[in-house]
């Protein structure tokens, strides 16, 4: 008997453009091997995760919480959402991944206003 197809569980944080996350599907199910399952469940906007002096979101924060929505039969888990998202010694990043942790996060926020802000 087959054993069912690992999945990459994709996680909706804040607001992302809903279409995004369906044309997400297929580009990342061909890359990684996996199935992707567009969880039912979103995350609200990650205050907990909001740097006051930068006026951004940390992205260890955001991956830390989407580590909890794993479950069995997934084998990582990626957040995609709208706001701007950095890590220390950096001004901005677009996304972050951690292998230990499977886990990973992606941003739409600077894609949209590109990098000076405008």
């Amino acid at each position: 008997m087959a054993m069912p197809q690992k999945a990459l569980l994709l996680v909706p944080v804040g607001n992302p453009p809903p279409v995004l996350l369906r044309d997400l599907e297929e580009p990342l199910a061909l890359q990684l091997g996996l199935r992707v399952v567009v969880s039912k469940t979103a995350l609200s906007t990650p205050t907990y995760a909001f740097n006051k002096d930068r006026s951004q979101y940390h992205c260890n924060a955001i991956m830390r919480r989407l580590v909890t929505l794993m479950e069995p039969g997934h084998a990582m888990v990626m957040g995609v959402t709208d706001v701007d998202l950095f890590v220390p010694d950096s001004p901005f990043v677009l996304g972050e991944a951690d292998r230990e942790s499977k886990s990973a996060v992606l941003s739409v926020s600077r894609l949209r206003q590109g990098v000076e802000g405008e």
